[in-house]
């Protein structure tokens, strides 16, 4: 059975603070049955698949990959994870293997018997979390926003808190002091609270909400827990590793996200870091016409991040859960066009996307403009179904620096800042000496 969490009478003597301790890539902090941090390889592929579902191919690359991995990996099963259309990364925990050697037999690889002819990969990129070169580049990335992140929030399989359908009937529960996921978390700093929630009863999720005592807490999380793996040594051997997805802010505002119902989720809708030699503008807003707590409050589309697909699907980059939103329900991309950057719609929805309250023409790309409102739902919305959906207004800036001023000067708060599972981290300036 998975670490339960059992209650326990509270203690009003402190305990001292687990530490956690490494032995090569597996972090450690109490006995063999509590879960264990794995600083693991990403391997990052480029995934062309004719005919066949881009999962069929995912379970395929994972068995070849545990195959070749046997020796090295043990038990460990490595774990696949979807970043885009057509992008993979693997999580690999490897002790001894030559990365370079194993990365030269996946070179337009065909996977498998049966998918050999329709799936071909390619590994393009290897990330150690255990490499200078990656340390550096994690610990200039804490906290980007400068938020008052004293909270912290990780997404873990339910399977490791209940066992079958034993869920309590409400949306959390506090973990309270000397158990399994308390001291967990006390191994990054004193906690205020150690919290999990859940949005659904059907949830295959649940998120560990820590409360800590300072910010600097949450930022030794971050360094310890960001794009690496948690090992669960009481699940099965599939099951048994976990990529972590992560968000900081303050504790209010993360609470009041987990146990409102969520209709939203961004992938990359924030806009990343310039590269050094990108342009820096025109950059392309759309920002909420209404606050809503439970959905992105603004997207972005710069030269250096040009796309952005909207519907139901996961890999969508603003993933609306709606039954009115359709898997793959409208494209934004920035265009040249006339010698200047021009920002374009399209749908592809069955329910339809409206552009100032007027329906677009399915199929066909539409310019947007400054002061255009995009919206999902009729204005005649009698059934009440598009309720939750929102709107976004068109904004647009001649350079990076404009859209900064102008959050600035308007105050607009940033909730929290999310960390996906693989790496997506800026690149270090080359030091000139």
């Amino acid at each position: 059975m998975p670490p339960q969490e059992l209650p326990s009478p509270a203690r009003r003597t402190r305990k001292p603070r687990p530490l956690l301790s490494w032995e090569g890539r597996v972090g450690k902090w109490r006995d063999a049955k509590a879960v264990e941090v794995l600083a693991v390889v990403w391997a990052k592929f480029r995934l062309r698949v004719h005919g066949y579902t881009t999962r069929r191919a995912c379970h395929a690359l994972r068995k070849e990959l545990a195959a070749d991995l046997a020796e090295e990996a043990g038990s460990f099963e490595p774990v696949i994870v979807e970043e885009a259309p057509g992008r993979l990364a693997a999580a690999i925990c490897l002790r001894g293997r030559n990365i370079p050697t194993l990365a030269e037999k996946y070179q337009k690889r065909k996977l498998g018997k049966a998918l050999a002819r329709f799936a071909t990969v390619s590994w393009v990129e290897t990330i150690d979390t255990t490499s200078k070169s990656y340390l550096q580049r994690l610990h200039a990335s804490v906290n980007p926003r400068l938020l008052e992140a004293n909270t912290a929030t990780v997404s873990l399989p339910c399977t490791w808190f209940f066992a079958g359908a034993n869920r309590p009937s409400s949306r959390g529960m506090v973990c309270t002091p000397g158990t399994h996921w308390h001291d967990f978390a006390r191994t990054f700093g004193e906690v205020n609270e150690v919290r999990v929630t859940w949005q659904t009863e059907d949830s295959e999720n649940v998120t560990l909400l820590i409360h800590f005592t300072t910010p600097k807490s949450a930022a030794a999380l971050y360094e310890v827990l960001a794009f690496r793996c948690l090992r669960n040594p009481l699940c099965g051997r599939i099951h048994s590793l976990s990529p972590l997805k992560l968000a900081f802010g303050r504790y209010e505002k993360l609470l009041e996200s987990q146990l409102t119902p969520n209709t939203s989720q961004a992938n990359e809708a924030v806009l990343p870091s310039k590269p050094p030699h990108a342009a820096p503008g025109p950059v392309f807003e759309l920002r909420l016409a209404s606050p809503k707590s439970d959905v992105v409050p603004r997207l972005c589309l710069a030269p250096w991040h040009p796309k952005l697909l909207i519907g139901r699907a996961k890999e969508s980059t603003l993933q609306l859960k709606s039954s009115c939103i359709s898997t793959h329900h409208a494209e934004l991309r920035l265009a040249f066009m006339d010698q200047a950057y021009r920002l374009c719609i399209s749908d592809f929805s069955t329910n339809g996307t409206y552009i100032n309250n007027e329906r677009m023409e399915k199929g066909v790309e539409k310019t947007l403009k400054e002061g255009d409102v995009v919206s999902f739902s009729p204005v005649h919305d009698a059934s009440k179904r598009f309720a939750s959906l929102p709107s976004y207004v068109v904004k647009r800036f001649d350079h990076l620096s404009n859209l900064e001023e102008a959050h600035d000067s308007q105050g607009v708060e940033c909730r929290e800042f999310q960390v996906p599972c693989s790496p997506k981290l800026p690149r270090l300036p080359r030091n000139p000496d």
